[in-house]
């Protein structure tokens, strides 16, 4: 009756044609007049922030883009979840679409752990890397990266997460949560950070077209992998990520990313599904995300990884069929412990 009541809710209802429960969830969202619902429905009211407002954006672009150029052997290092697997796909691929000498390393979850680890860095500059940049990691790496200066190795740090009171003394450390830095949107996940840094040396290695014709390159090439690590890392769909996750889930939709469509048909053929399911924020959160983090947490996450750089499309199906198979037997190990945590309740309850 309220909302029946209320002439801006009834307003904006009659004018979109919408019922009046979604013009109260528009009114909410902060639109008061069937123009501001309007803009808000068409996404309007969002837009993307310039990359080079992230302190040290400008110092990691360029340095990247020099280790390019001089032939520098470069490593991405990120994280073994499905936002640092999207991570480190989407900077991979965009240092190969520039000819770069690159390779990745994601630390094994069991056996290293998580983050920076001097015995990878060892193993990094024996290999030959002499530039490493991390994603979704590395903030807190205060040590490692001191360790990485006395290897010689120029270090670029990117993440989302909190900040310690010291930062790391690398090159450059792009962060939209340090403490210095007035970036207008704080919530990117750390693939959110990449997609701002590829368009950073997007913009620096096309000096003669408009930030927003670079941006808008990057967008369409890596969308889909940015949507499903923002997703994945459960980040607030406002802002920047509204539009990323817009975008990338019609990229999803059309799936021409061979990695991306073979593990959409597994997770639909698994389900048995006459008619496959629209792509939905929720469709990934729920069913692609969990194949992907599986690989992280009982294999390694590389099989993620080597999906979404696969072209080949019978290749691209055999390695989704075994994140698919990775993913059952992580839900019967979850399943085995919750029947042991029930099991202990209950003879902890007899024996009171």
């Amino acid at each position: 009756d309220q909302i029946k009541a209320d002439p801006v809710v009834r307003a904006i209802a009659d004018s979109l044609g919408i019922l009046l429960p979604t013009a109260q969830l528009l009114v909410s969202r902060g639109c008061h007049t069937p123009e501001d619902a309007r803009r808000f429905l068409l996404k309007q009211t969002e837009m993307f922030h310039n990359p080079f407002d992230l302190k040290d954006m400008d110092k990691a672009a360029g340095t990247l883009l020099d280790a390019v150029a001089s032939g520098e052997k470069i490593a991405v290092y990120g994280d073994y979840d499905v936002d640092g697997v999207t991570s480190v796909c989407c900077l991979y691929l965009y240092f190969k679409s520039l000819g770069a000498d690159v390779c990745y390393y994601i630390p094994s979850r069991t056996g290293e752990g998580y983050g920076m680890s001097k015995a990878a860095l060892s193993s990094l500059a024996d290999d030959g890397v002499t530039t490493i940049v991390t994603v979704d990691t590395g903030v807190t790496a205060v040590a490692e990266a001191e360790y990485a200066r006395e290897l010689g190795i120029t270090l670029v740090i990117t993440d989302h997460h909190e900040c310690a009171k010291k930062l790391p003394d690398a090159c450059a450390v792009v962060n939209p949560h340090r403490p210095d830095d007035t970036y207008p949107f704080k919530e990117l996940a750390g693939v959110g950070v990449v997609f701002k840094l590829l368009c950073a040396m997007e913009s620096l290695a096309h000096p003669e077209d408009r930030l927003g014709e670079c941006v808008r390159r990057v967008a369409m090439q890596y969308g889909d992998l940015v949507a499903l690590g923002t997703i994945a890392d459960v980040m607030p769909i406002i802002d920047e990520n509204r539009l990323i996750v817009a975008l990338g889930l019609r990229i999803i939709e059309s799936s021409p990313r061979a990695g991306m469509k073979a593990l959409l048909n597994s997770v639909f053929n698994e389900s048995k599904s006459r008619t496959k399911k629209k792509i939905t924020s929720s469709m990934v959160g729920f069913t692609i995300a969990p194949r992907i983090n599986a690989a992280g947490r009982l294999r390694s996450a590389s099989m993620a990884v080597e999906l979404f750089l696969e072209n080949d499309p019978d290749k691209a199906e055999q390695l989704a069929y075994r994140l698919c198979d990775v993913n059952r037997e992580r839900q019967n190990e979850e399943n085995k412990i919750v029947e042991q945590a029930y099991a202990r309740i209950d003879n902890a309850h007899d024996f009171t």
